[in-house]
């Protein structure tokens, strides 16, 4: 299951939950708390990813030396 973060707008308390995510955010000062959306620590590593060129265009010259 993730794990979420919520602040509390009130008084500013910060938590981590791991939950659901059609879970109820918790509570604090009587009133729900809000879900902070972070950092994802995903990375794309390897091969065929397009910040490696999978995904890009050649050139017009690249083109011509191809034909």
């Amino acid at each position: 299951m993730p794990c979420y973060e919520y602040v509390c707008e009130i008084c500013g308390k910060e938590i981590e939950v791991v939950q659901k995510y059609n879970d109820f955010a918790p509570k604090c000062c009587g009133d729900e708390m809000k879900r902070n959306i972070s950092l994802s620590s995903f990375v794309l590593k390897g091969g065929g990813w397009c910040n490696s060129g999978y995904s890009k265009v050649p050139d017009k010259k690249e083109k011509i030396k191809n034909i």
